[in-house]
């Protein structure tokens, strides 16, 4: 599991309020030095106290989501966040809602986290996944500008996770002429090829967007390209050999995509060949 620095992030900044607010608790440094305040044994206790019972609050619900109990992983995720602002609790209780099927409350608690008040700054909100799936609901709920205004805004040209042909994508679409399938297409894509910086993701959920994305746009090369990937990477070696071929076909008109797809199959048939023959000498 990789390293979570939410809890840094509330430190910091709940630290900054405070100390800004309760000048009679600190020491005051010397006039015209370039640190003002500085924090009392008792705040940074309180503080700590306060990260300590809303991180246990968010693990809680966490483990609710993930049990399929819901309405108590609400529960637990607003006793986290009337605690201590913490973005996975917020990114918790929009999951939450969307299970529920409470669309109003999910879209309200998405906008939070990718459009947060003054001080409440996190990672979560501007990772480009967290927005794919506000984009996801936008369009379950027939709100095209703001779903294809918020995907542009996920598409930050200096993320490196972000590939070229996502970072393209953006000037295709119009707020007039919508083109449902083909964002959410392209939602679907960026939920399957790019890993959220909070949290693993089975490589199963991965090819399960992947394959949404190719129904939802069977023509295109490169999303047929993207799946295989995806599915060589879940160890689907067949199905990945086959969507390999597709994508070369498909790609007659594209040189660049029909060499990646025929050197990447041929990768696979390598790979195959080498792993049954390690396995026939083991025998």
């Amino acid at each position: 599991m990789r390293p979570r620095y939410t809890t840094c992030v509330i430190f910091i900044l709940f630290s900054f309020v405070t100390f800004s607010t309760c000048q009679s608790q600190v020491n005051g440094a010397v006039k015209g030095s370039e640190t003002h305040y500085i924090p009392s044994p008792e705040i940074l206790a309180r503080i700590h106290d306060q990260t300590t019972r809303s991180s246990a609050a968010t693990a809680q619900g966490d483990a609710a989501l993930t049990a399929g109990k819901y309405e108590h992983a609400v529960g637990l995720y607003q006793k986290a966040l009337d605690i201590a602002w913490d973005d996975r609790a917020l990114l918790g209780l929009a999951e939450a809602y969307e299970r529920l099927n409470r669309q109003n409350d999910a879209l309200r608690t998405y906008h939070q986290l990718a459009h947060p008040k003054p001080l409440h700054f996190g990672s979560i909100g501007a990772d480009p996944t967290t927005r794919m799936r506000y984009v996801l609901l936008l369009l379950k709920n027939d709100r095209w500008s703001e779903a294809l205004e918020e995907y542009k805004a996920a598409l930050n040209p200096k993320n490196p996770t972000l590939s070229s042909y996502f970072l393209k994508s953006s000037s295709e679409f119009s707020p007039e002429r919508p083109d449902w399938a083909r964002l959410e297409s392209m939602a679907h894509l960026l939920l399957g090829t790019v890993r959220p910086g909070h949290k693993e993701i089975d490589r199963e959920e991965f090819v399960t967007h992947l394959k949404r994305a190719a129904q939802l746009q069977p023509a295109d090369p490169t999303v047929r390209l993207y799946l295989a990937d995806g599915l060589r990477n879940a160890d689907h070696t067949a199905e990945a050999k086959r969507e390999y071929r597709t994508a070369e076909i498909l790609a007659a008109n594209d040189p660049e995509v029909k060499a990646l797809a025929h050197s990447r199959y041929v990768e696979t048939v390598v790979k195959v060949e080498a792993a049954n023959d390690t396995a026939g000498k083991k025998k």
